[in-house]
C-alpha cells in the first residue's frame, strides 16, 4: 500500500463505497480480519475464494480508492494497490 493509506479493508463480494467518514466503522465489522501490515504491505489469510472489494481511505478519511478482484480457489493472490483516490461524499 502507498504511504498515504492510512486505512485498507478486503471485503466480501462487492462491497458499496463508503458514503461518510462513519460507515469506516461498518466496513471493519465486515472485513477480512488483517493479519499483519508492515510497511506498505498488508496480508489477508484464508480469504474465502470468490469476488472481492478493496477499499482503501487516506488518513483524514478525506478520499477513497476501491477496487474488486477475484480471489482464487487455490494459491496465493497478490495485488500492488496504486489507489485512484477519488473524494469521500460527505
Amino acid at each position: 500500500m502507498p504511504e498515504d493509506v492510512d486505512s485498507a479493508f478486503l471485503l466480501p463480494g462487492q462491497a458499496p463505497a463508503p458514503g461518510s467518514a462513519r460507515d469506516f466503522v461498518h466496513l471493519s465489522l465486515q472485513q477480512h480480519p488483517i493479519e499483519e501490515w508492515t510497511g506498505r504491505t498488508v496480508t489477508f489469510r484464508r480469504v474465502p475464494a470468490g469476488h472481492s472489494t478493496v477499499i482503501a481511505s487516506t488518513r483524514d478519511k478525506d478520499r477513497i480508492h476501491r477496487e474488486e478482484l477475484d480471489v482464487p480457489t487455490e494459491g496465493t493472490l497478490s495485488l500492488d494497490v496504486r489507489p485512484v483516490w477519488v473524494p469521500l461524499a460527505r
